[in-house]
């Protein structure tokens, strides 16, 4: 039994769910500094059949290869996963597989002189309109290096690898310590809104991007984000996630992220840990002087508007009215002016900021559905109104 090997389980079905079959088998390439073997397990789906992605999303359960137990001389078994596609269910967003999926597999031994027994169970989940958990029994037993390599295998590996995103730290980006185009890389945890954000920079424009989130761990097992807001400008993408958790809030700060994107001819697993720093998106087109000809439109729209419209009819009355007094008193009149309004503002932007940080949920305009602020507005108003009429 020495000499002989079972490099490949052959087709493996369940005869209480056709619909999925699963193989694993070995290339017989076999690097002996790392003590690791190529091998792929391969998954056909018939139909609208799908499987999950390690992190499968709000609805689903990702595949799992239990060898531990009843494996000998197998030191680890690493699975990769090809990117994956979005399958929403019932407003639910899953993240899977459908029809064939060449998963990658790094096999590590303990000896390589010595026979090693990989023997376990794959449970892998499929779902159409219902999902069943499916056990396929492994029996591999080989020495590593008495194997040959078949090269038909050893090309499907490297195909199955050619479609696992590359994976990049954040160190690498800062230090261009990788040879793909990304050159910027930010991640940010907004606790109030529990939102991640991130920002990535390419050497060339976004096309057709999507992003996928996942955290590595089992405490974050019951932690999901959501379909992504994404914003692109040229070689800038920022995409927000809504973060839910079945315990409540969260708190993600300083936590490792892996963000998968996907573009043409990209698929890259960049990793960054999450700052309290905001991000603000500065693409191309939003240059200083585009902001401030932005501010002037602004301007010129609200000063004719029905709430302020009035007010310049009453300024243009005190600039007339100003006929014939000193230079001196006119300027400190305007300096006065416009020192009400910057005061009035910054007691306005302080009084909100106070809110703020008493833990106060604020959108501007919500005070408008406050019964005692419109009572307040009502009689500022109608003392406005009696003014203007020459009651006052």
């Amino acid at each position: 039994a020495g000499s002989f090997s079972q490099t490949s389980t052959g087709w493996i079905t369940n005869k209480d769910h056709p619909p999925v079959t699963v193989q694993l088998k070995l290339s017989g390439k076999f690097d002996a500094e790392s003590k690791q073997l190529d091998a792929i397990l391969n998954v056909n789906l018939e139909g609208d059949w799908k499987t999950y992605w390690r992190s499968p999303g709000e609805s689903g359960v990702a595949p799992v290869f239990k060898w531990e137990d009843d494996s000998t001389n197998i030191a680890d078994v690493i699975w990769s996963w090809p990117a994956p596609k979005r399958y929403p269910v019932l407003g639910i967003e899953t993240l899977g597989y459908k029809h064939e999926i060449h998963f990658p597999i790094a096999i590590s031994v303990n000896d390589p002189t010595k026979e090693a027994v990989l023997r376990g169970t794959i449970t892998l989940p499929s779902c159409t309109s219902i999902c069943v958990l499916t056990d396929y029994p492994v029996d591999l037993f080989f020495t590593a290096n008495d194997l040959t390599v078949d090269n038909d295998i050893a090309f499907e590996y490297q195909q199955a690898l050619g479609a696992v995103p590359v994976l990049i730290t954040a160190e690498q980006v800062k230090q261009k310590q990788n040879n793909l185009t990304i050159n910027e890389l930010d991640s940010y945890w907004d606790q109030i809104n529990q939102q991640v954000v991130v920002k990535i920079k390419n050497q060339v424009n976004w096309k057709n991007a999507d992003i996928f989130i996942d955290l590595i761990g089992e405490e974050y097992e019951t932690t999901f984000f959501s379909k992504p807001k994404i914003s692109v400008s040229e070689k800038t993408l920022i995409a927000s996630f809504d973060v839910s958790s079945w315990g409540g809030d969260v708190n993600l700060s300083q936590v490792k992220i892996h963000a998968t994107v996907i573009d043409d001819n990209l698929a890259v697993e960049l990793v960054s840990e999450t700052s309290n720093n905001p991000i603000i998106f500065s693409g191309s087109e939003s240059n200083i002087f585009t902001m401030f000809l932005f501010a002037l439109l602004g301007g010129l729209i609200l000063n004719v508007m029905p709430c302020v419209l009035p007010v310049l009819g009453m300024k243009l009355s005190s600039v007339l009215g100003a006929h014939g007094l000193e230079k001196s008193k006119i300027r400190r009149q305007f300096l006065a002016s416009s020192a009400g309004i910057i005061t009035s503002f910054w007691l306005l932007a302080g009084f909100l900021l106070l809110l703020k940080f008493s833990g106060q949920a604020l959108g501007w305009g919500i005070q408008f559905q406050n019964p005692y602020f419109i009572a307040v507005m009502v009689i500022i108003t109608a003392i406005f109104a009696a003014n203007m009429l020459g009651v006052i």
